[in-house]
């Protein structure tokens, strides 16, 4: 069987929610096909749509930081931009710093983040400490919700939190 993160699911002509296996029965990407192109739905294509999400989730708190905290603004110095940030632990997805110059490991997740997004960040976290000579450093993990066990993890770290996005769509008519 295929595993898919979650996904939108068209309800109706232009009204989508996300998908509920209990209560949309189980996805098939083999019998899924685009009635207007005749395009079938493969795994990769899914993957683009993830990939995508996260990207313009990057690219939005990019340009929003505050939305995570009010004193966070691009980490700049050291010649870092502050997106895609290589360590010795892998791409950081957004390196911030706060008011106090304390820098903020932001890690994103286009759908459910599981446990490992934890010990994925505390690398992060210790990586840029180490490659940037600094004491201080906490960590944000964005997604559209959490399992069980990074939530019960993260109660046992003081330096990382958790939050949550929600995509909300306003539509307007124009004829």
């Amino acid at each position: 069987m295929v595993s898919f993160p979650k996904f939108l699911f068209t309800v109706g002509p232009g009204k989508v929610r996300l998908y509920d296996k209990e209560q949309d029965g189980e996805f098939d990407v083999r019998k899924v096909q685009d009635t207007d192109t005749e395009d079938v739905v493969t795994e990769e294509t899914a993957l683009e749509v993830t990939l995508s999400l996260e990207r313009d989730l990057q690219e939005y708190l990019s340009r929003n930081l505050s939305q995570l905290a009010d004193d966070l603004q691009f980490y700049t110095d050291e010649g870092l931009t502050g997106r895609e940030v290589s360590t010795e632990a892998g791409k950081i997805d957004i390196l911030a710093k706060d008011g106090d110059n304390s820098v903020a490991v932001i890690e994103l997740k286009a759908s459910k983040a599981s446990y490992g997004a934890l010990g994925q960040i505390l690398s992060y976290m210790a990586s840029i400490k180490k490659e940037l000579k600094t004491d201080a450093a906490r960590g944000i993990i964005v997604a559209e919700d959490f399992d069980n066990k990074l939530k019960l993890g993260v109660t046992q770290v003081n330096n990382v939190k958790l939050v949550r996005y929600k995509v909300n769509f306003d539509f307007e008519e124009v004829s």
